[in-house]
């Protein structure tokens, strides 16, 4: 054969092998990101939708299957399905999606590639038989061609319907992972069972009586080995549920506990172990609010040696609180200079008080006041001792937030602490602020309590306390004005 016709045969043939190895030049899937790679491989697909098919952890690693749905014009509306092989992702990637088994992650409706966590066919008209579908648009082309293929076929599985939509969007889209309605055993009936995450935690809530109250809300604890607690999972029980059955935590231990209105709470149950359905029986709430709070099992009672004054201490989570507001240092006069800021406590080696009304025997009954450096002891490091007894500190922000969250947030938090005015935290409300201008005259809280966290040079996170609003307000103001200081204990 001659040098020409050789290289007329082999120029085709290149020509052939370059397009064919354009053809399988994918982008790489990237372990932060594969959803990218998987939508660039797929960007000649007018729709698509990417769901979460199985994950495992492996050798200290994370992996993903995912599972495509593609629409088609050949297929008449009917989706193709592909499964990937294992995709390795990183730490941050497997965290985010590890409570979205089943669920589709990333969709192609239109033009653009959107990442609405949601069930099979809730931001696309492709469904799938084994995770049911939701038509929202396309409507002629579901109802002639999807619709009449598999449902007629029996082969559709059940429908998303339109209430159950409406409530997607109104409370979870966005916000939190959906599941959509329980089946008798149960368990959701969206995804998640691929057996990653098989554990089902289940029990009742009941009265004194034993009877299944009307309402209440439950709240899973994570416990560390060092015995911290952390929120991981909090939902509503209704006696038209009787036994509630939900997704165990991952976590080997945690703690199962009901509240109810008022603050009532119930015993914890402490769950070790990885059993795949876990009974904690009736979970009673019965006794008044004020009786479910015990001091902290080590430290009841706490007593400030450089004073001899004791102050009762509550459990509260896993954080330990003084029950009174502290009471100690130099009673001083707070005076009207006719300054909007006027300090008067300074930097001189003694703690500086402020009582209500200048009157220093409600220090004793109801606790004393202090400018934000005087309780920081004037050093500003959040977090920091301040003028607490030794092993305790001035709270940060974020633990007052962890408090009252542990609580059910801000309104229920405020029932529980205050309860007419007293309760287990032994909450003040007849003891209202030292104004920033040195006066007493009650502008706003019924009683607030400093944080450690400040906010700029001026002012200072608190919370504040009222007698008519049933609600914790989170607020800053000028660090010249005087509030109660809480202590907590210094974690182990």
């Amino acid at each position: 054969m001659s040098y020409s016709s050789l290289q007329k045969l082999t120029l085709p043939l290149c020509l052939v092998f370059c397009l064919l190895c354009s053809c399988n030049n994918k982008a790489p899937l990237t372990e932060d990101n594969p959803l990218a790679g998987l939508a660039s491989w797929n960007s000649s697909i007018a729709r698509f939708t990417i769901i979460l098919h199985q994950m495992k952890d492996e050798a200290n690693a994370h992996f993903h299957k995912y599972k495509i749905l593609k629409e088609i014009p050949q297929t008449c509306g009917v989706p193709q399905e592909e499964i990937t092989d294992w995709v390795r992702v990183d730490d941050a990637f497997f965290s985010k999606h590890k409570d979205n088994l089943g669920l589709e992650i990333a969709v192609k409706a239109k033009e653009e590639v959107t990442h609405f966590v949601a069930p099979a066919g809730f931001n696309n008209i492709i469904g799938n038989f084994r995770y049911g579908h939701w038509g929202r648009d396309g409507k002629w082309q579901f109802q002639m061609c999807y619709k009449s293929l598999y449902e007629s076929l029996n082969m559709l599985g059940r429908k998303v319907y339109f209430n159950e939509y409406k409530t997607f969007l109104s409370e979870y889209q966005g916000q939190k992972h959906y599941y959509g309605p329980t089946s008798e055993n149960g368990i959701p009936k969206y995804g998640t069972n691929s057996g990653y995450r098989k554990r089902v935690v289940t029990g009742r809530v009941v009265d004194c009586q034993g009877k299944p109250l009307d309402r209440a809300w439950i709240r899973l604890l994570g416990v560390s080995e060092y015995d911290v607690m952390r929120d991981l999972d909090e939902f509503a029980y209704t006696k038209k549920s009787g036994v509630f059955k939900r997704f165990a935590p991952e976590e080997e231990r945690f703690i199962v506990q009901a509240f109810g209105e008022g603050g009532v709470m119930s015993q914890r149950v402490l769950v070790e172990g990885k059993e795949s359905i876990i009974q904690v029986g009736d979970l009673q709430l019965c006794g008044t609010p004020d009786s479910v709070y015990m001091p902290c099992p080590d430290n009841p009672i706490l007593v400030d040696e450089r004073d001899g004054k004791s102050y009762p201490t509550v459990l509260i989570g896993s954080q330990c609180w003084m029950a009174a507001n502290l009471n100690i240092g130099v009673f001083i006069r707070s005076e009207d200079f006719g300054n909007p800021n006027s300090q008067q406590s300074y930097d001189d080696g003694i703690i500086d008080k402020y009582c209500l009304n200048n009157d220093s025997t409600l220090c004793d009954s109801l606790g004393a006041l202090y400018e934000w450096l005087e309780a920081m002891d004037y050093d500003t490091l959040e977090g920091g001792r301040g003028i607490c007894p030794i092993g305790w500190h001035i709270p940060t922000d974020a633990e007052w937030d962890i408090m009252i969250n542990y609580l059910g947030g801000a309104k229920k938090a405020t029932k529980v602490l205050e309860l007419e005015g007293k309760g287990q935290f032994n909450l003040e409300l007849e003891l209202p602020p030292r104004n920033a201008d040195g006066t007493f005259v009650k502008l706003d809280p019924d009683n607030a309590i400093w944080s450690s966290t400040s906010d700029g040079f001026d002012n200072a996170w608190h919370r504040d306390f009222f007698k008519e609003y049933p609600v914790v307000i989170r607020d800053y103001d000028s660090k010249f004005n005087g509030f109660c200081v809480r202590c907590v204990q210094d974690s182990k």
